[in-house]
């Protein structure tokens, strides 16, 4: 039997079109996203969970879908403080963090088999 999956603190959703396509939440370490009901990121820093979900939110706009994403106060703080523990506003943070996947796309491929993940 597997062990039962920590609780998420719901903190964030977005919706296109009015369907909720996405969410986020806390658990007691870490911050995670999930698309379509299945989890498919983790990490320790709120100012990187919003900014994928930033970039999930565009796809879907890109698309032509009406998009809402709303996320806590909680949230937004701990990302804000990220922010300012490096010097910058949260929107420019946001807008690094962006930089540096697009970044990652443009790389050639690696040569030693490591993958990288956008």
């Amino acid at each position: 039997m597997r062990p039962a999956a920590p609780a998420i603190d719901p903190h964030a959703e977005i919706r296109a079109d009015g369907q909720l396509v996405a969410g986020a939440g806390r658990t007691s370490d870490e911050w995670v996203m999930q698309l379509s009901g299945r989890r498919v990121a983790a990490t320790e820093s709120a100012s990187m969970l919003l900014a994928m979900l930033h970039h999930v939110a565009s796809g879907f706009e890109a698309r032509g879908q009406a998009v809402r994403l709303i996320y806590s106060t909680a949230l937004r703080e701990a990302a804000t403080r990220e922010a300012d523990a490096e010097g910058r506003t949260l929107e420019q943070h946001l807008q690094m963090l962006e930089d540096e996947r697009k970044e990652r796309l443009e790389r050639p491929a690696q040569t030693d088999g490591a993958d990288d993940v956008a």
